[in-house]
């Protein structure tokens, strides 16, 4: 995904580089919570879950980082970690 594309996605406020939510997404960098219980991140990072499981134990994400301006993170991670979850109205 390039610069402006996240850009777009992104709320146009709480994050230290914020966007412009050209699309209506309003990505906020929620944090997440560990496996170990304790949360981080929140005003750098945001993830989100996918419908899609890979397993009992993993499920497909996406993330944003603001330390990674043009970067929106696709792959899997460990069910116990606390992402966010974006519900959608038909």
């Amino acid at each position: 995904m390039g610069h402006s594309t996240v850009t777009e996605l992104r709320a146009t406020s709480g994050w230290h580089y914020s966007g412009t939510d050209d699309y209506g997404f309003s990505a906020l960098p929620g944090g997440h919570r560990r496996t170990g219980g304790y949360f981080d991140s929140a005003g750098d990072f945001g993830g989100w879950w996918a419908a899609t499981e890979i397993s009992d134990g993993y499920a497909y994400s996406r993330s944003m980082s603001s330390s990674h301006y043009n970067y929106v993170g696709n792959g899997y991670d460990d069910k116990s970690y606390g992402f966010s979850v974006r519900c959608l109205a038909d």
